[in-house]
């Protein structure tokens, strides 16, 4: 038998999500369940509703302010969660209230 590389758990997580089929759930779980360890506690306490559909990132913010200000840097957030995932999963996001 053939010794294979040590490979990172979260790699063989990954591929064994993707295998199942279900990576994007994984990855849409991993940013709803640390929403408040990616963007801050100000913008959780604020977020009403996040969810992932075809890598487009959906935010429900309550305070009308801030939803202006999160529309200014949404490019900044999107960069954020993929580096927190390691990967360029979220292409857009979409803030309504």
């Amino acid at each position: 038998m053939k010794k294979q590389k040590a490979q990172p758990l979260s790699n063989l997580l990954s591929n064994y999500f993707r295998a199942l089929g279900i990576e994007d759930k994984f990855f849409s779980a991993r940013i709803v369940n640390n929403w408040e360890n990616i963007v801050g506690a100000a913008v959780a306490k604020n977020t009403s509703e996040i969810f992932v559909d075809k890598s487009i990132l959906y935010i429900k913010i309550q305070s009308a302010p801030l939803k202006n200000e999160l529309n200014y840097i949404k490019d900044q957030i999107k960069d954020k969660i993929n580096n927190y995932l390691d990967r360029n999963f979220i292409t857009s996001i979409v803030i309504f209230s």
